[in-house]
């Protein structure tokens, strides 16, 4: 998976809000595994300061699935 090629502009924006390098090159799928733990460590620390984990995950809910569809 290349995240420049595969993901939307709307998706490859999310990962840039939280400091994820979107990169031209063929993502392996430990590659993958890490960017969702990220995302997921990147909401949780949202919720447990402003309380908002359901309005995060929702806005990384499509990229998040995409991502676990590649990683298997």
């Amino acid at each position: 998976m290349n995240f420049k090629i595969d993901l939307t502009p709307k998706q490859q924006n999310l990962l840039t809000e939280i400091n994820y390098p979107v990169l031209d090159k063929e993502y392996s799928k430990e590659d993958i595994k890490k960017c969702v733990n990220y995302i997921a460590d990147h909401c949780m620390s949202l919720s447990s300061k402003n309380n908002i984990l359901g309005s995060e995950m929702q806005k990384f809910d499509e990229l998040m699935r995409i991502l676990i569809k590649n990683e298997k």
